[in-house]
């Protein structure tokens, strides 16, 4: 009479028993990450974009800006999710070869406490590009340098997180085209505790097995898993273990 065999992952049956062609436990990888590392991406496009804006501006004003007077239209305050760090800004409007535009502008604290709607201002505004413009006086230098260097780092930190995604990616399928299944001894099974890269202690299940590799040769060993799903199986049960083995270094107990 053949053995039941003993799945961590129940979902494995099916290839277990020749009806799907990859194991579960093996072609699962974490979807966040690969969202993560592109919304940095696009975060830092993002960012690379404000701050090359930015600069094209400053170019823009520093190289032939033309003085007009304008007044504040609306002032307002971005806050984060927790109502903190203030972003202030103005919106003013100004005349530029008479047409009249408007514009926002961040500001500093002091400044802000001091605008007024109808205030009048000091403004100029680009000879190139009239609907650049900026309040006389100010510029936004360290903020486009900064954001320049910020979408930088990111783009970089996101370039290399995506290509350990690839990697990740290969290794398993590379696991998957070299994989075989084993059916082996299922020696013990039991819950215990497991610290991770952090030093959080976590509750995971170990399995004990004991298998023949293709070779030949004969494999004791211990696996541990993250997970209590199929640690309801006492030691006694006769059952056997399900092994994806890809070298005598590399298997796991599906």
């Amino acid at each position: 009479m053949e053995l039941e065999p003993y799945l961590i992952y129940p979902e494995n049956l099916a290839y277990v028993t020749g009806i799907a062609e990859k194991p579960i436990s093996v072609t699962k990888p974490s979807s966040w990450t690969v969202w993560f590392a592109w919304l940095l991406v696009l975060a830092s496009l993002s960012i690379l974009f404000s701050g090359l804006n930015m600069l094209r501006e400053n170019v823009l004003l520093n190289s032939e800006s033309v003085p007009t007077e304008g007044h504040i239209l609306d002032r307002y305050i971005e806050q984060d999710s927790d109502g903190n760090n203030p972003t202030y800004y103005v919106v003013f409007e100004y005349t530029a070869n008479d047409r009249r535009l408007s514009r926002k502008q961040q500001v500093d604290g002091s400044f802000y406490d001091r605008a007024e709607q109808g205030m009048q201002l000091a403004v100029e505004y680009s000879s190139a590009d009239p609907s650049v413009a900026r309040i006389a006086g100010t510029d936004s230098w360290l903020r486009s340098i900064f954001a320049l260097i910020i979408g930088s780092l990111c783009m970089l930190f996101g370039g290399v997180f995506w290509a350990n995604q690839i990697r990740i990616s290969r290794r398993l399928r590379d696991r998957l085209q070299k994989g075989k299944l084993i059916i082996g001894d299922l020696l013990q099974v039991s819950i215990g505790k497991d610290k991770d890269y952090e030093g959080d202690i976590h509750t995971c299940t170990i399995v004990k097995v004991r298998f023949r590799t293709p070779t030949g040769r004969t494999i004791q060993g211990e696996k541990r898993y993250r997970t209590t799903r199929g640690a309801d199986c006492p030691p006694s049960t006769e059952k056997t273990a399900a092994i994806f083995y890809i070298n005598d270094k590399d298997w796991e107990v599906l």
